[in-house]
């Protein structure tokens, strides 16, 4: 049986289940190894607006009854946005050796992914009490939004109040269900209307802004906007009035370009809405002149685009606390019967040309006596409007002054006379403004609280005063939202002031201890309660590097820095830390895994956290190459010493060429072997140059061989002032040589060559020999993109090389 519950009720008494569990301190509850309840909500942001609303839900209804709550934040399984499936390590860490129970956010979560695949995901953690939010997944208590009814209404306006006929559709991912339900809606309400449906009006997107944009230029484009005669006049008319005179069914002799063919742009969700209105600000299309723009969700910035966004509301909120009344009555033992489905309500901005504001108000004497005037049935319907509006745990905590307002707002209205009213709603006002708190929600609330007792006042002079009282409150909200919005800017100012100065002394470490040092200092003062680092050590198991709550900073003895990743922290710390409201995030680089970080969970900084979870990782990451690098250095420091230890003993080897002095073909190739190798681990380039002695055979039969070994010595002296000493030379018969330079990439052996020729010329011209020095070359290069398998290789490679450059000279015989 589905159990439904509209937004503006609270949670149903059947599915209160907590004072069964209650955590009582030092008590334990049988099933419960510490006594209490602990939740691990699987999400894959914590900074979007949708995850916001669920995340507050869910964070208010734990704390009001005192259960633990671990935020394990991912991303979207399978996305395919670089890098973004990397953060979904830190659904690795979920066990149940710290957890009761998992509350899956299965909506943002699946989008990328099908059914199957999100089946297979989420049955890894079936061994634990589970509820799943958004999709009803087979065997799991879920909690739902209804989204046919707020889709129904708001297309079905659009077709009736607006006479839209051509209208546009942003479809979201395929995988998400809800997205097929809106796609689904939209589509019969077109039927039921008699309208035939034109596949070219459909677009697609992923619930992201840039996709709206993508959308909304292909649904133009289809359209047929011509977006340079958009401001054209006919007959007196902008194009934009004549395209709002159309849908409201006048008639207009059309000219050319008066009005456009798509009316409407109907997005899944408000991001993609958000988007298209962005694309017609670039085009310079007027909203909702020139074309409607809706979108789904009601996130908190569709009160604050231009024009505010005619949208869907979702309470999401409530789902997020109807989830954890769910797990608790899992938790107590029950058995929940189908899904709590809530509510999805049209609300109705100026985007689709529909303008509620209050200075455009009609007022009208209502019907009845002053004596009909029914007080409580009023109350009843206004408390479930606040309900709606504020969520259960603002009412819970505001039930009482709400009523007091609303009481007031009736008496004063009765007596044409102003007393407590205003100042009543003023030092409401001053509490949610000290609360950070929605104060654009309560211009939404005084409108409710107008409309509930408009049609119950039964002459003019009360509807005119109420219509002013009215007035004077939205002007007090409008007061103090410009002061918490000017505060809010300098504040938000001031802290991403102090976000650069964190970032920039968190990029100056150059070790571990330095970073932990780092982070213990700038966490605090950026006002963070707790905070733990943790690096992945060996499989299973991570590290402990540092962490505090408040002042406090946590000491661990060193053999318990090692535990068990899915621990979360050392053995210890997590039990003595109180009521636990924690977010845990991935740290990571590209494609590496370095970690994981623990915040406490605090509303006002969650855009923030993840600012500082990117820092923390790329400081991970640099203090991990440069540690590498040191340690590399270190490794080809014994390694230079044994290669030396190793020179001595080939020397006496006789793998010295006794004419030259140099190395001989033993001796080379034994270094350059052993070169190679490390070259090759250190991803380093590196050159071989392959040598032959021109004419040696003619300087022989003319001048004999001892000439000739003179030659050889002549040429060898040149190789010895050509290379450094930290190159490999050698002799490797005849009239052969090689030289390996180290570190010696493509960009750089010009150089070497250069000094070869001069280094010929001096000889040649201090020399009275009947005959000149002259080497023939071929080179090698060992680069990342161009290796070499071994050092055979390279010799074959330089000696074609030799071979071309030969040709090339044209008259240089052996």
């Amino acid at each position: 049986m589905e159990i439904i519950l509209q937004p503006q009720a609270k949670i149903p008494e059947k599915l209160t289940l907590m004072s069964n569990f209650i955590r009582i301190p030092g008590k334990e509850v049988e099933g419960m190894s510490r006594g209490i309840p602990r939740i691990g909500l699987l999400t894959d942001r914590i900074d979007y607006n949708y995850q916001k609303k669920i995340l507050s839900g869910i964070m208010d209804m734990c704390d009001r009854h005192g259960m633990d709550f671990l935020c394990y934040s991912g991303g979207p399984l399978g996305s395919p946005y670089e890098y973004e499936d990397q953060r979904n390590i830190i659904f690795d860490l979920v066990g149940e050796q710290i957890l009761d129970g998992i509350i899956l956010l299965s909506g943002s979560l699946s989008n990328f992914i099908t059914q199957e695949e999100y089946s297979r995901f989420y049955k890894r953690f079936l061994y634990l009490p589970m509820v799943s939010i958004a999709v009803d997944l087979p065997g799991v208590p879920s909690v739902l939004i209804d989204n046919r009814k707020g889709f129904t209404d708001l297309i079905t306006h659009l077709i009736k109040e607006h006479h839209c006929t051509n209208i546009g559709f942003i479809k979201g991912p395929d995988a998400n269900p809800d997205a097929n339900i809106r796609h689904e809606v939209f589509l019969q309400v077109l039927k039921d209307h008699g309208i035939p449906v034109n596949p070219e009006y459909i677009a697609f997107g992923d619930f992201r802004t840039a996709s709206g944009i993508a959308a909304a230029e292909y649904l133009m484009k289809k359209g047929h906007i011509d977006f340079s005669h958009l401001t054209s006049m006919h007959d007196g008319f902008s194009a934009g009035t004549l395209n709002v005179l159309k849908r409201r069914g006048m008639q207009i002799e059309k000219g050319p370009n008066t009005y456009n063919d798509l009316q409407a742009i109907v997005a899944s969700n408000d991001n993609m809405a958000i988007g298209a209105m962005e694309a017609m600000a670039i085009r310079n299309i007027l909203v909702p002149y020139d074309i409607i723009v809706t979108g789904f969700d009601n996130q908190e910035e569709t009160e604050f685009t231009s024009p505010p966004l005619t949208t869907v509301d979702q309470p999401l909120y409530e789902q997020g606390a109807a989830a954890v009344e769910l797990m608790a009555a899992l938790l107590a033992g029950k058995s929940p019967k189908g899904p709590v489905m809530l509510q999805s309500t049209l609300l109705l901005r100026e985007s689709c040309g529909c303008n509620r504001s209050y200075h455009e108000l009609t007022i009208t004497s209502g019907k009845g006596k002053d004596s009909d005037f029914p007080k409580e049935l009023l109350e009843s319907g206004f408390m479930k409007d606040s309900t709606a509006l504020l969520g259960i745990s603002r009412i819970n905590f505001l039930s009482d002054k709400l009523k007091d307002l609303f009481d007031c707002f009736l008496t004063e209205i009765r007596e044409l006379k102003s007393r407590y009213f205003i100042l009543s709603l003023n030092v409401l006002l001053e509490q949610e403004y000290h609360l950070k708190g929605s104060l654009i929600t309560w211009k939404n609330l005084l409108m409710k609280m107008y409309e509930r007792s408009a049609a119950n006042i039964n002459d003019e002079m009360s509807a005119s005063f109420a219509g002013e009282l009215l007035k004077t409150g939205m002007l007090c909200i409008e007061e103090t939202a410009k002061r918490q919005q000017a505060y809010e800017r300098m504040q938000i100012e001031f802290q991403l002031a102090e976000l650069r100065v964190i970032v920039q002394n968190i990029s100056a470490c150059m070790t571990i201890d330095e970073l932990c040092s780092a982070v213990s200092i700038e966490f605090r003062k950026f006002g963070i309660d707790t905070f733990l680092l943790l690096s992945y050590a060996t499989d299973g198991k991570s590290r402990f590097l540092t962490g505090f709550k408040g002042e406090q900073d946590f000491e661990i003895p060193e053999d318990r820095c090692i535990f068990d990743s899915r621990s979360l922290m050392p053995e210890g710390i997590i039990d003595n830390l109180g009521l636990l409201s924690f977010d845990i995030k991935p740290l990571f680089s590209g494609k590496d895994q370095l970690g994981f970080i623990i915040f406490n969970l605090d509303r006002s900084r969650f855009f923030f956290y993840e600012t500082l979870r990117a820092q923390v990782s790329d400081a991970l990451k640099s203090i991990n190459l440069f540690r590498d690098r040191e340690e590399a250095e270190a490794e080809l420091e014994k390694a230079l010493r044994a290669l030396k230890k190793s020179h001595k003993k080939f020397k006496r080897l006789s793998i010295i060429d006794e004419l030259t002095k140099l190395n001989n073909r033993r001796g080379f190739s034994g270094l350059v072997e052993a070169y190679f190798k490390l070259a090759v681990r250190r991803n380093e380039e590196f050159s071989l140059f392959y040598f032959d002695l021109d004419g040696l055979k003619k300087i022989n039969d003319t001048y004999g061989h001892k000439e000739g070994d003179n030659a050889i010595c002549l040429a060898a002296g040149i190789l010895k002032k050509t290379f450094r000493h930290s190159d490999i030379l050698g002799r490797l018969g005849g009239d052969e040589f090689a030289a390996l330079c180290d570190r010696i990439g493509s960009g750089e052996v010009d150089p070497v060559v250069k000094r070869l020729i001069v280094e010929m010329d001096k000889v040649n011209a201090s020399s009275s020999k009947p005959y000149k020095i002259s080497l023939s070359y071929g080179i090698a290069v060992h680069t990342q993109s161009i290796p070499f398998a071994s050092v055979e290789d390279m010799m074959v490679k330089a000696d074609s090389d030799l071979y071309e450059q030969r040709k090339k000279r044209n008259g240089i015989q052996d």
